[in-house]
């Protein structure tokens, strides 16, 4: 909102996002329309959609109060689960940690590190991910109310409310993509730019579209520890490579959310990738995933 010569912290760009997201939630249900929030998981079940929140508002709030992130996974692990059974009814707990906590298998125990691949990611067989942005579509009385709260309520300008409001909904449709903007196994995730700022300011949030599982990953065979761990560093070459395609960075705990792994078996995959490939992967997995802002 600085373009609009406001304070980072202001109380107008808060109010603004909140109604334009407001009327533009109820115009779209009115159509029929569903958007996923960033961090919900996009999958597929008996020609069904099935949403799954890897991280959802009510985690950041019970986070922000001081609620162990243990206690909000396993939270959110019953939310999931609540998911998965409204389209999968006879599904049981086993059948949503083979798709996200596979953790929480009993496995066997795997031996040395056969689990590595034998050549790194080639980024260049990645698809890039291309969304479509149509604001055209969004009939222009549904958000005439909105500017003309923030003149009348909120002393603001017509055009600047106008540009604002416009600005809140092209930030809403790049961080909320409609169902059939993702395939099964996708999310988007906000992840840190890598664009440095003006006047050096913090980089921004940028919405990514990452692929957590593809459809040979859906039933990947997990018979042993090594199993699992062969599945997560495929996991992790492919989505730091896809935010990085994307002007994004994933830090370490992005990765702990969206792979729901430990931070200690985080650090294990990644320096036996980086000692089997060398220096300059060590660099760039690195720069990937522990990135500062």
């Amino acid at each position: 909102m600085t373009r609009f010569e406001l304070a980072p912290a202001s109380t107008v760009a808060e109010k603004t996002a909140s109604l334009t997201n407001q009327a533009l939630r109820g115009w779209e249900k009115s159509q029929g329309a569903r958007r996923l929030r960033p961090g919900e998981l996009l999958l597929e079940r008996d020609g069904q959609p099935l949403v799954l929140p890897l991280l959802a508002p009510e985690a950041l709030r019970q986070l922000s109060r001081g609620v162990t992130p243990r206690a909000v996974q396993r939270e959110l692990e019953m939310l999931q689960y609540q998911s998965l059974k409204q389209v999968h009814p006879e599904a049981s707990l086993e059948d949503l940690w083979r798709i996200l906590h596979q953790t929480e298998l009993c496995l066997k125990p795997g031996r040395g590190e056969d689990y590595l691949p034998e050549d790194p990611l080639d980024a260049n067989r990645l698809e890039t991910a291309s969304r479509n942005f149509v604001t055209g579509e969004i009939p222009a009385g549904v958000l005439k109310p909105v500017v003309e709260t923030l003149v009348q309520e909120w002393g603001l300008r017509p055009a600047q409310a106008q540009g604002m409001v416009e600005l809140a909904a092209q930030i809403y449709a790049r961080c909320c993509p409609r169902l059939e903007e993702l395939k099964p196994g996708q999310l988007v995730w906000l992840a840190l730019g890598t664009r440095k700022s003006r006047h050096e300011r913090p980089r921004l949030f940028v919405p990514v579209v990452l692929t957590l599982l593809t459809p040979e990953e859906m039933n990947f065979p997990l018979a042993s520890r090594n199993d699992l761990k062969r599945l997560k560093i495929r996991q992790i070459e492919r989505l730091t490579t896809e935010a990085w395609r994307q002007d994004g960075v994933l830090t370490n705990l992005d990765l702990e959310w969206i792979l729901g792994l430990s931070p200690t078996l985080i650090r294990e995959l990644l320096e036996a990738y980086q000692e089997r490939f060398g220096a300059s992967i060590q660099r760039r997995v690195q720069y990937w995933t522990w990135a500062a802002p």
